[in-house]
């Protein structure tokens, strides 16, 4: 959604008349259920493999900058995060320091410090060291509000349609699309796709099959424990392969590696498996030494990347155009909320510019959207006990 707000707002600047259509945060099936999880990034999570992942590093925390800087925000919240580094990765890790410019902001902890900031989970073990970074959970909704306001300073509509919207071809008009929502049919001279794992659906009602747009969706299990669990708002544990951020709510978002499953169907990629659950509980309660209290539940984090990308070059944002039958089509995977101003002035620049004076629709679908912003860790349902699971798609920043 960020990167629908900031295209829009890039857009009506050229001079277009922009809709945005989005699900309600409360029924959508592809909504960004990993913004529990996702945290203002440095650069470090990225800069642990190879000079390749350190050179991506370093652009995304210079868009990340660029991007708060623009908007006046600072969306870090809550005390500094604690990564644990195992010795093998600590040469890449200095010379991500160092090439990042954070060296000021890492600060290696002792015994006493680390065990203070990360509770339960420390682990006195010579093959490793905890650093305090400047990663944290973000306010994603606020850099949403800001956005959205932003593209109605613009007189960008945005619209939330209870159903998800039909794309055809044009029957009146030879490449071109009709899109159907909530009983109104429009015919826009451009169309910008930028939802998530439901994109790949979209492009083949339109006739674009897997083998053009090469789209697919890997689904990461997450569990939320409805209870404050660390000291430290962010703990990234690389030794033990597990991750964990605390929203201002208090809830606790916690995954690790052998939960993730690699271009699955996205329907079924928003369903948790139960060896996934079973693992994540198990590993939670191994990690914090004790039974997990009060109610938990999972939730399904969906991300789309092109066939053949890997971690992290699949959290590139990446612009494409459908092929000639439809030249007003684009789709976008913004990758990281970090990317989301970067690729909106990206794909606005492909769009045509408009030939023609446009008034504003005479009717609009759905509603005005006006309703507060949801986290996917602050939704209604987190007293219910046990294995409730839900639907989303990933979002870093």
């Amino acid at each position: 959604m960020a990167l629908e707000a900031a295209g829009g707002a890039w857009s009506r600047a050229r001079g277009n008349e922009v809709l945005v259509l989005r699900q309600p945060d409360a029924s959508a099936p592809h909504a960004e259920a990993l913004r529990g999880h996702a945290w203002w990034q440095s650069g470090l999570h990225y800069a642990r493999r190879t000079d390749a992942d350190l050179d991506f590093a370093a652009q995304l925390s210079v868009m990340s900058r660029l991007m708060l800087d623009r908007l006046q925000l600072d969306l870090r919240k809550g005390p500094p995060g604690v990564m644990r580094i195992p010795h093998q990765g600590l040469p890449l890790f200095s010379l991500a320091i160092q090439q990042l410019g954070i060296r000021s902001q890492v600060r290696k902890l002792n015994q006493d410090e680390a065990r203070n900031m990360v509770g339960p989970a420390y682990r006195s073990a010579p093959d490793s060291t905890y650093f305090e970074v400047p990663d944290r959970p973000f306010a994603e909704a606020d850099l949403l509000a800001v956005l959205r306001m932003q593209a109605r300073t613009h007189d960008v509509h945005l619209q939330e349609v209870m159903q998800p919207v039909r794309l055809s071809a044009d029957p009146e008009a030879p490449c071109r699309c009709r899109v159907e929502a909530d009983g109104l049919s429009l015919r826009p001279d451009a169309l910008v796709l930028a939802a998530g794992c439901r994109t790949p659906a979209l492009l083949e009602q339109l006739g674009i099959q897997r083998q053009t747009h090469q789209l697919v969706v890997d689904r990461t299990s997450l569990m939320v424990v409805t209870r404050s669990v660390f000291p430290a708002s962010l703990v990234a544990d690389y030794a033990g392969r597990w991750t964990a951020t605390q929203s201002e709510r208090g809830r606790c978002v916690f995954t690790m590696s052998g939960v993730r499953d690699e271009d699955v169907d996205p329907e079924a990629a928003q369903q948790v498996p139960g060896e996934h659950a079973r693992a994540l509980r198990d590993r939670f309660e191994q990690v914090t030494r004790c039974p997990i209290e009060g109610s938990h539940r999972f939730m399904s984090g969906m991300e789309i990347r092109k066939a053949g990308a890997s971690a992290p070059s699949h959290v590139r944002f990446l612009v494409e155009r459908a092929p000639r039958s439809y030249p007003g089509v684009h789709w976008v995977l913004p990758g990281s909320a970090s990317l989301a101003l970067a690729a909106a002035q990206l794909v606005v620049a492909e769009l045509p510019r408009p030939t023609r004076a446009h008034g504003s629709p005479s009717a609009l679908p759905g509603r005005s959207w006006q309703a507060p912003l949801a986290m996917m860790h602050s939704r209604h349902d987190d007293d219910a006990e046990g294995p409730a699971s839900s639907a989303g798609e990933e979002q870093r920043l």
